[in-house]
């Protein structure tokens, strides 16, 4: 896809205030002095009238945390530290209220947690669960949380995960012996 092909605006005011409402409750201390602000991502529609959507190595992406390098701060109007882009079609059309505010602080813990292992982001996945319906499908098939939610569906209790012991048990198995 060109660049053409895609375009961005500025989330609506209501967008910027549910980030700031989650940033109170959650990451006060991560983002005390940052400035941040959501952008919406849109794809063009194409010339049979379907819209691309934004995918990334075959997966949809639904939102991205952009940390804003100091060198092309002098080129913005505003000059953010971080900004978070939205799949326009998915924020506006498809997800739900509790989904969006789940693709907000998933964004937001980027700021603390860089990869995407899983295990790394639990806080996340244990106020939201599995908000995206196929966070499971990303789990190893041996980890004991693949099959089952994050909120047990039938008892409504919160399952026990432990990061710590997944990236142990993926070290041991690409080192091929155990990690104490």
């Amino acid at each position: 896809m060109a660049a053409s092909d895609v375009w961005f605006e500025m989330a609506p005011t209501g967008v910027q205030s549910r980030l700031q409402r989650l940033i109170a409750e959650h990451y006060p201390a991560t983002y005390a002095e940052e400035s941040l602000v959501v952008v919406l991502r849109h794809e063009a529609v194409g010339k049979r009238g379907t819209g691309q959507d934004w995918m990334a190595g075959g997966v949809r992406v639904l939102g991205q945390f952009v940390s804003v390098p100091p060198r092309f701060k002098c080129l913005m109007e505003v000059p953010w530290d971080v900004v978070i882009l939205l799949n326009a079609k998915a924020w506006n059309d498809e997800l739900t209220e509790a989904q969006k505010d789940a693709l907000l602080d998933h964004q937001l813990y980027h700021g603390i947690q860089q990869s995407h292992d899983i295990g790394e982001f639990y806080p996340v996945l244990a106020r939201r669960g599995d908000w995206a319906h196929g966070i499971r499908e990303h789990l190893p098939p041996e980890d004991p949380n693949r099959d089952i939610a994050l909120i047990d569906r039938e008892t409504g209790e919160v399952l026990e995960h432990s990061p710590r012991a997944g990236e142990r048990r993926r070290a041991e198995e690409r080192l091929g012996h155990s990690v104490s």
